[in-house]
Order: C-alpha cells, then sequence, then structure tokens
C-alpha cells in the first residue's frame, strides 16, 4: 500500500468545510466590495485615515480594493479557481492585519472601512481579530481544496510508466548495438553515400 486514503466521512467533512469557506467569505468580501463602490468617497476617506499611502497611493487603492474584493467574491461564490481565490484573500486579510496593527502602532486613530457605508468602526482589536479570521478561513479552504491542475496519481504512473520503462532498460541491457545498428542503418537508408 503506497498510501492512506481518507474515509468516505472525512472526504465529505473536507467539502463540506471548503464549501463552508467558499460561500462565507464569497458573502463577506461582496458586501464589503460593494458596499465601497457604493460609496467610494467614504471610503477614500477612511484610506486617507490609515497614513500609509500619500494622497495619490490612497487614491488608487481605494480605486482597486473595491473590485478586487467583488472580483475575489464572485470567484469564490462561483468556485472559480477556487485555490486562487483562497490565496488572494489570505493576502487581503494579511494586508488588512499589517496596515491596522501599524495604525494601531503609532497610535492613530482611523476607522476600519472594511465594510465602509455600512459600518465604521475604529480600529482596534476587534477589527483585527476579524481580518485574522478572513486570513484563517482563507488558508483552511486554500488547503482543503484541490488543485485546478492536479498531478497524475502516483499509483497510476508506477502502474503504467515505470514498467514500460523497465521494459525497454532490460531489452537494451540484453543487446546493447541494437540501437546503435538500427539507427545505423535508419540513417544509411535516407542518406546513402554517393
Amino acid at each position: 500500500m503506497t498510501g492512506v486514503s481518507a474515509r468516505p466521512s472525512d472526504k465529505r467533512f473536507c467539502k463540506a468545510t471548503v464549501f463552508c469557506a467558499r460561500v462565507s467569505l464569497g458573502v463577506v468580501f461582496m458586501v464589503a466590495g460593494l458596499g465601497k463602490i457604493r460609496q467610494p468617497y467614504l471610503f477614500l476617506g477612511e484610506v486617507y485615515g490609515y497614513r500609509l499611502f500619500g494622497a495619490e497611493g490612497s487614491e488608487l487603492v481605494a480605486l482597486i480594493v473595491p473590485f478586487v474584493e467583488l472580483v475575489l467574491a464572485l470567484a469564490l461564490l462561483g468556485g472559480v479557481l477556487m485555490r486562487s481565490a483562497f490565496l488572494l484573500a489570505a493576502s487581503l486579510g494579511m494586508c488588512f492585519v499589517t496596515g491596522q496593527l501599524y495604525v494601531i502602532s503609532q497610535g492613530w486613530l482611523a476607522r476600519c472601512g472594511c465594510f465602509a457605508p455600512m459600518s465604521s468602526d475604529w480600529i482596534g482589536a476587534a477589527s483585527v481579530l476579524r481580518a485574522s479570521l478572513v486570513i484563517v478561513i482563507a488558508v483552511i479552504g486554500y488547503f482543503g481544496s484541490k488543485p485546478a491542475f492536479a498531478a497524475p496519481k502516483s499509483d497510476s504512473c508506477s502502474a503504467t510508466v515505470l514498467p514500460r520503462v523497465s521494459q525497454a532498460m532490460r531489452s537494451l541491457e540484453a543487446e546493447p548495438t541494437l540501437l546503435a545498428r538500427d539507427t545505423y542503418r535508419d540513417y544509411s537508408a535516407r542518406w546513402p553515400l554517393m
């Protein structure tokens, strides 16, 4: 036996966990992205509050982040490129946590901007915990989902390819001049000497 296979109940639990992670993160990013798109200037003011990017950088962040969140939500809810979507969700969560911890370390007061028009919480332990929860759920979803382009199982490779390779090697060991003789015949038939 080459590996331990998961029980069917484990596979169902894993699929259910990935589904819950996918839907919960999809809904969160959909609500957050749509809220920021509806009220762009409110979100821009909250990005200014972080004091990380300057005026032009803050405008660029306020322009890009809502649409990234919306596309991410559509990918998660649609089940498209799930591992990439989970990786992007974890990356966004890490950016949010890093920015919030920086604001806290500087002693500044700023609004979170997570759900811009609906909720304007101050940056603090609750907002950092919420962003950290996004990271945890995304990591669980990433490792629970299958890669889009999975490599063939090792059993199938060893059952089909390796016996053919070893058979070819044995035939070459039995008659080492076979390859050279056939190659010579092939070339001499194609290009006869004058």
